[in-house]
């Protein structure tokens, strides 16, 4: 949580100089609309952590700038649009550089946030279409095999079969399984590297 400097009494000279009775009308004023301060901002950003910081952050601006402050205007309003235009800002600044906040729900069914997608262990969007595209040019790779070459590897490596019963199975020799599966694996190497450049 940001900290600000809280604004204190300074010598009595000129404009801008604080009294121990303006420090307790400022500290008044953002006591009694703090539920209403958080509220707005919860309604505004979705959840609690980012109300709270936009709260504490709204405060430090009115420390900061309650020389500005005209009392013939709500305290209540000027509050209230210092949040909102806080909390505008930081949108901003976050869609330029391109960030999700982590309390942006992303299953609609289940209202699971991002921050839970992501921390379930389960692969996320982008991962499994990945993996598909990765699986399909696999399973292209070893469409492109010949029929030899595709039954031993699909037995051996796939199906994890040993190289005497893929033999048995398609009534070769073991040996001739071993060659199979040599040549098998480098036609598939050669391909899967052609598909990746």
């Amino acid at each position: 949580m940001k900290t600000c400097k809280s604004f204190a009494a300074r010598d009595g000279k000129g404009k801008g100089a604080r009294t121990e009775a303006a420090r307790d009308t400022l500290d008044s004023l953002l006591r009694g609309n703090a539920d209403k301060a958080y509220q707005f901002a919860y309604k505004l950003a979705g959840n609690e952590d980012e109300a709270e910081e936009l709260v504490q952050q709204a405060s430090c601006q009115v420390l900061r700038n309650w020389e500005h402050y005209d009392p013939l205007q709500s305290f209540q309003s000027w509050y209230l649009t210092m949040l909102k235009r806080l909390f505008l800002d930081i949108r901003r600044s976050l869609s330029y550089r391109g960030t999700v906040p982590l309390s942006v729900k992303v299953d609609k069914k289940e209202g699971r946030e991002l921050a839970e997608v992501l921390a379930d262990g389960e692969p996320g969007p982008l991962e499994q279409l990945e993996r598909s595209e990765l699986a399909d040019a696999a399973r292209q790779s070893l469409e492109a095999l010949d029929e030899e070459q595709k039954a031993v590897l699909t037995l051996c490596d796939i199906e994890g079969m040993s190289y005497e019963d893929a033999g048995e199975k398609l009534g070769i020799p073991t040996g001739t399984v071993r060659s199979r599966l040599s040549r098998a694996r480098a036609a598939l190497r050669l391909r899967w590297l052609r598909r990746l450049t």
